[in-house]
Order: C-alpha cells, then structure tokens, then sequence
C-alpha cells in the first residue's frame, strides 16, 4: 500500500528523490523524515488539517480575517457572518455582491499564518506561510444564494513570493439553488503561475468576476486540506488498495467488486441491486492502475432522494449520477453497503449532503 505514496512526485512532494531545501541543498535525513510521515498518514488513514473554521464572534471580526479588495458599497463584496447555514460550530460567513454591476473583479482575502507548534511541518516554512506539501486537497461545503456560472468565482492561492494557483470553482445550477454542497478540489487540478511554492503558501482568496449578479451570495464553511479524499472531502475510514478493471474512474465514485477477476472496479451506473458495492474511490485512474478504496467509516455524500423520512441506521444501497447518490433500501438492510446517519446543517430535502456510515453487510443471508 505505500508504494502508492511515490507514484507521483509532484503531488507527493518527497517521493523517492532528496529532499531540497530553500538553498538548493538536498538532505537524505529530512526526506527519510518525510516519507515515513507519509508512511504513518497512510496508517492513521488520512490527514487533515483546518485552514479556517470559518466560525467567528462577530461580523467585524470575519471582516477583519477576510478583507475584501473593495468593500460592498455597490460593486464591492459584504462579508458578514451566516448564523442560518453552518455545517460546523455555530456559523459561516458569507459573501454578498454589491448592488450594481460591476467594474472589475473583487477579491476577500484571508493571511495564513504558520503554526509549526501545531503542525510541524510549517517549520520548513521557515515563518513565510503555511505548508501545504504534505497534503493533497483542498475541501469546504458552500451555500449558494443563486445558480452561478462556471467561471463565476475563483480559489485563489498566493505564495511568499507571490506566485498564484488559482482553481474556478464549479457551475452551481438550479438542482442545488440554496442547496449546501462540499467543494473537493485536488492542488493538481489548480493553474499555477511561476514556480507556484506549495510549502509557502501565504494568502488564500476567493475573487468574485464581472459576470456575477447584483444581490448574490456565496456562503463558505469550514475550510480543510487533507491528504486523501473520498470525492467528497476528507476520507474518514479505513482505506485498501485495489487494482482497475475499468477505464475512467474518478474518485468520488462507487467500489464494486468484481467476481470475475476478484479485483475491484469503478461503477458508474449503480442501481439498487448491486449487492457487490464495498466502498468509494479515494483515487482516480484507469484499467490496470491500482488505487485507494474507503471501505469503512464515515463519509458526507449527496443523497438522490429525499432523506425526510429516514431513520438513522437505515440502510442506503447504491444509486445512480455516477455513483455519487446513495438510495433508500429500507430497514431491511437487503443490497445495502452503507447505513444513514444524518443530514448536515443546512440541507433540504432534495439533492441534500448526509453522513453514510460504509462498510454494512450487503443482501439478505441465506438459510
């Protein structure tokens, strides 16, 4: 299973190769150091850290942590807190659009300040950011107010030297209008401008374009990178490694196992029948590559149905979109490989986030 950790170099920074410091020197003892912490992540299953929990006592103070470029008035950005929508603590903060159009693009941007006594790796920061090396994603549920287009809002990422990696965030469209989902972006998926240093990463900045409405919100809760992700954010559970059959599987998507070669394989179309369902993909690739599979613990995914009526420990068996929705099976646990926990602040009954339990029998046992 740790060979996975040196398959590539620029995500996983250490890799096979010697660790080079900011001189250009290379030392054998720190990328030794390296790797073996990647080896107990592995382990430990996942690690995660939180860059902002977007939890704050005022609207003054979530004001003072994320300064917009220019202050509503009529083109610029509100900030204030959300008490309403949260998922985690006791708020979020939102962002609100001015009321005229606008000149140009605005920004809220928030200083990351290094915390080697929390996380030793900002010691290799050497006080000029945060570290982020270690990790792999970047993840927060949202809340939008309206349907925004694809290029609407971007992530915004800025070193100490000031390169950037900018990521635009996804089309949100009118199936999960006032919806919460969990945005789950990978740092490979970022655009990096210069020699982008990911062990000194300064500023982290949403910036709203001209395209945007007048009036519209945007509302981010807690904000985490983490080294393996399930699709759907952090993967919380017990990860194994299993070998593709099937081309184009992201993660995100449903594990089945597969009888004929007793290897397991991506499922893009599921269906309720599917007894054979055993986890989530925490990686992507193609037939023939092996890749990491959440088959226990918690996860926050999308349901297809309305939870209303559901009860906690009900089973959810495989559903449809890919594999990203879980449907109903009743109490009867038949063809189930997850059980219902709970829906997450926020949510309504439609296309609503919940936490799944994965790793329940399957299918009723025969006499």
């Amino acid at each position: 299973m740790v060979d996975e950790l040196f398959d590539n170099p620029k995500r996983w920074r250490h890799g096979i190769q010697l660790h080079t410091d900011t001189h250009g020197r290379q030392s054998l003892a720190k990328t030794l150091e390296d790797a073996f912490a990647d080896i107990k992540d592995v382990l430990q299953t996942n690690k995660v850290r939180v860059i902002d929990a977007m939890t704050y006592a005022s609207d003054a103070t979530a004001i003072a942590a994320w300064v917009a470029s220019n202050a509503v008035a009529t083109s610029g950005i509100a900030v204030s807190r959300n008490t309403t929508q949260y998922v985690e603590g006791t708020s979020s903060v939102l962002f609100t659009t001015g009321t005229s159009t606008y000149t140009a693009d605005v920004t809220v941007t928030k200083t990351l300040s290094p915390d080697s006594t929390t996380y030793l790796e900002d010691g290799d920061s050497k006080g000029f950011g945060q570290n982020w090396a270690p990790y792999n994603y970047l993840g927060f549920p949202y809340y939008a107010g309206e349907a925004h287009d694809a290029a609407d809002v971007d992530i915004i990422l800025t070193d100490a030297d000031g390169n950037t990696a900018t990521y635009s965030f996804p089309a949100v469209t009118t199936n999960y209008v006032t919806v919460y989902n969990y945005l789950d972006v990978a740092f490979s998926d970022f655009t990096e401008s210069g020699a982008f240093n990911w062990e000194r990463v300064k500023y982290i900045a949403f910036m709203f374009d001209d395209g945007m409405g007048t009036s519209e919100t945007l509302t981010v809760d807690q904000i985490a990178i983490y080294k393996f992700s399930n699709g759907h954010g952090p993967a919380h559970g017990n990860l194994i490694k299993g070998m593709l059959t099937e081309a184009s599987v992201a993660r995100g998507m449903l594990a089945k196992f597969d009888p004929t070669y007793g290897v397991l394989h991506g499922y893009k179309s599921a269906n309720a029948a599917d007894e054979e369902v055993v986890g989530i993909f925490c990686s992507d690739g193609d037939a023939g590559d092996t890749c990491f599979i959440q088959i226990s613990g918690m996860a926050l995914v999308e349901v297809g149905e309305s939870p209303a009526s559901w009860e906690v420990c009900d089973g959810l068996a495989a559903g449809n979109n890919s594999g990203y929705t879980v449907v109903n099976a009743a109490a009867t646990m038949a063809d189930a490989f997850a059980s219902y926990v709970c829906p997450i602040a926020g949510s309504v009954a439609q296309y609503s986030l919940a936490w799944i339990r994965i790793g329940n029998p399957g299918g009723t046992p025969s006499a």
